[in-house]
């Protein structure tokens, strides 16, 4: 399962979609069932886990007034501007649906590339990066593909 999770408080304006990306498995083996929850560990995660707070506002936050919006747009050029966050590495959070193309698994957001995870022999969620299919796509991905 893959679905939004905050991984710090919302401060102000919040959408449910906001959240970042975390995974949930089951792995049953030998009658046994392993439960894991993890972040998908995007870049955005990243650099948010190690400042200990949101560095750029999420995107349907911004939708609840046009003063959000520009504030929001605001602060995204500000970090932007002074280094604390890189667009080019990757705005997504990996946090709408699973796809399994090519015998790999994604995780999928409309904002970025599919983030390609592996699941490890004992259950463990590991997130492998933004993947791009050997420079094939190079714009985001739906993030609902049939």
């Amino acid at each position: 399962r893959n679905g939004p999770n905050p991984q710090h408080l919302p401060r102000g304006p919040y959408h449910l979609f906001d959240g970042d990306g975390m995974l949930h498995s089951i792995r049953i083996s030998q009658g046994k069932a392993t439960f894991c929850s993890r972040y998908i560990k995007t870049y955005k995660y990243m650099v948010e886990n190690e400042a200990g707070f949101s560095v750029l506002p999420n995107i349907f936050s911004g939708f609840n007034s046009l003063i959000a919006s520009l504030t929001r747009g605001a602060v995204s050029f500000a970090r932007i501007i002074t280094g604390q966050f890189n667009p080019k590495n990757g705005l997504g959070a990996g946090n709408t649906s699973l796809a399994l193309f090519g015998g790999n698994l994604f995780a999928l957001c409309e904002s970025d590339l599919p983030i390609a995870i592996k699941l490890a022999p004992d259950g463990d969620i590991i997130t492998l990066g933004r993947h791009d299919f050997d420079g094939k796509l190079c714009i985001n991905m739906t993030a609902h593909p049939k």
